[in-house]
């Protein structure tokens, strides 16, 4: 590929020889020595972008393979990896046309055809590139990458035979591959195999930035415990407490003294379990402790089924009084029946993007008539609650709900909460109260497949999208049924 030559001392070769030996900061140098003695030796250019790349320096990389190109327009490798240093700039459009031209050049690349299926997908196209992970596994078939990136986009497509199938391939070729395993772990879940999910799901303690508190007294493994104190601990978010609080009267029945570390929105609300004897906010001094355990470790350790869910409800309780500002926005005594209303989760959420519903979809209610709602929102769409009061009946009591306490006070005047999978819908469940909980096509595991009850919360109805983001027609089949609605009914048939 060159085209000049520069001293020997300032050699390509040499330059190959640092990288082999990880002296990636000197390679660098040498090759920028070189292009700046002999600016046409497009190998250099080529070799100092992939450098770059290393590094992690795409402005610089991209600089670098687009001179390179200028001189060898036809070189496949460095189409790639223009396209790459594009990609990790966030400019998706311009890496498709590089990759583009990479994959025309040299039909059957896998290391291009694994990048563009990135940018595709990234773009919302996943049929192609489900078509180009596909192509890869028939040109690589050993290659894991691959494998768990179509599970994935199958698992998206609500394919999740497929899914589990192509997780399982990455496994026959890896199975230590933790990515892998944890996503057949979900799956399982998903499908009720709750028998090896649970153990399965232990493999989230080996994913990156996963890593379990450490903490200086061994786990428990569901033994009796004789007196001896078990420390409880959340992992997870807000949802997931209360949804797993419920077997701590099955660990205090096992004759120890139990302990749970609890996030401190919650810490109100968890003082009415009396199975617990301490609560303790995360970050404060511990108590001395014998044994611990995750709390979503629980269900494995009990050995729990869809057959032996301890669905037991109410586990939980509000608080006894209620604060005299939400009696107040709660005391209209019409014969309206109410509704509390969440549509938006958390944002930092890693799945936020699927389980918020945009607000508007919630004005469709406003054709029921005899129905006061009232916005149990919190978080930064809360301020989403004026502009859908607009359009419907709504009181908001963003402001008054300073913790789950406030909210779970809330619940017990209200006949009916409609919300996404948030933890105030775990919370309405495990209070037993009247919920609907709105789902995307693909849910999270603990709302199984193809089922509108819950074995978790037996209060619940499951609503579910019958296409991927179409919160509109789910809300139509919302609206349908809350015109139908009949508190007292579903109090008499509960």
């Amino acid at each position: 590929m060159s085209t000049s030559h520069p001293p020997a001392a300032l050699s390509v070769h040499n330059v190959r020889l640092l990288l082999a030996d990880n002296r990636h900061h000197e390679a660098r140098d040498l090759c920028q020595q070189i292009c700046d003695v002999a600016p046409q030796d497009a190998e250099a250019w080529f070799l100092l972008g992939a450098i770059h790349g290393l590094l992690k320096d795409y402005p610089a990389a991209e600089i670098c393979c687009k001179k390179a190109l200028v001189m060898h327009p036809n070189v496949p490798d460095l189409h790639r990896n223009l396209g790459v240093a594009l990609l990790r700039q966030g400019k998706t459009q311009e890496a498709e046309v590089s990759l583009r031209g990479a994959l025309a050049l040299r039909p059957e690349f896998v290391e291009t055809l694994l990048d563009l299926a990135e940018v595709v997908r990234a773009q919302g196209n996943h049929a192609e590139a489900t078509e180009m992970y596909r192509r890869v596994v028939e040109l690589q078939p050993t290659n894991v990458t691959a494998w768990v990136a179509l599970g994935l986009l199958q698992q998206a497509s609500c394919d999740v035979a497929g899914a589990k199938a192509s997780y399982e391939h990455a496994i026959e070729l890896q199975p230590g591959h933790v990515e892998a395993r944890l996503l057949r772990a979900l799956i399982l879940l998903l499908q009720g195999d709750y028998a090896q999910g649970w153990i399965e799901y232990e493999w989230r303690w080996q994913w990156k930035g996963r890593a379990p508190r450490r903490f200086p007294r061994p786990r428990w493994d569901g033994a009796p415990l004789h007196g001896k104190t078990i420390l409880l601990h959340p992992e997870q978010g807000l949802g997931d407490s209360i949804q797993f609080i419920r077997y701590a009267p099955m660990v205090k029945a096992l004759g120890g003294r139990v302990v749970c570390i609890t996030h401190p929105p919650l810490m109100r609300l968890f003082r009415n379990c009396d199975s617990v004897d301490q609560f303790i906010e995360t970050g404060q001094p511990l108590p001395h402790f014998d044994v611990e355990a995750p709390l979503m470790s629980l269900p494995g350790i009990f050995g729990t089924t869809l057959a032996n869910i301890p669905a037991r409800v109410p586990y939980i309780f509000p608080p006894g009084q209620t604060s005299p500002v939400i009696e107040q926005l709660l005391s209209h005594r019409g014969q309206e029946i109410k509704v509390g209303l969440v549509w938006a989760g958390g944002p930092r959420a890693k799945n936020d993007l699927v389980r918020s519903c945009p607000w508007e979809c919630f004005s469709q209610l406003a054709q029921v008539a005899g129905v006061r709602y009232y916005s149990l929102q919190k978080g930064p769409s809360s301020a989403e609650a004026g502009r859908l009061a607009e359009r419907l009946p709504l009181i908001d009591l963003g402001e008054a709900l300073s913790d789950f306490a406030d909210t779970a006070s809330a619940i017990t005047h209200l006949d009916l909460v409609i919300s996404v999978d948030t933890a105030v819908a775990h919370l309405a469940g495990a209070m037993g109260r009247p919920v609907w909980i709105l789902l995307p096509n693909m849910p999270d595991w603990r709302w199984l497949l193809d089922r509108d009850d819950s074995p978790w919360y037996p209060t619940a109805r499951l609503f579910r999208q019958r296409q991927e983001r179409d919160w509109h027609e789910l809300l139509q089949r919302v609206t349908v049924a809350l015109g139908e609605y009949s508190p007292r009914r579903q109090q008499s048939a509960g």
